[in-house]
């Protein structure tokens, strides 16, 4: 199975969160931060998709 983990961290506890839940996830797995503009509304987000 594939996982694919995506977030944006802006202080940096998401970003840790993501690495956490990457390394326990099993099969092949791809970790992908999200740039942040100064426009954007969201503090932090983490997107999990497995297929």
């Amino acid at each position: 199975m594939k996982s694919l983990i995506i977030y944006s961290s802006k202080s940096g506890n998401i970003k840790k969160l993501a690495k956490a839940v990457y390394a326990n996830f099993p099969g092949k797995k791809f970790l992908a931060p999200i740039e942040e503009n100064e426009e954007s509304t969201e503090k932090n987000n983490l997107t999990l998709r497995r297929g």
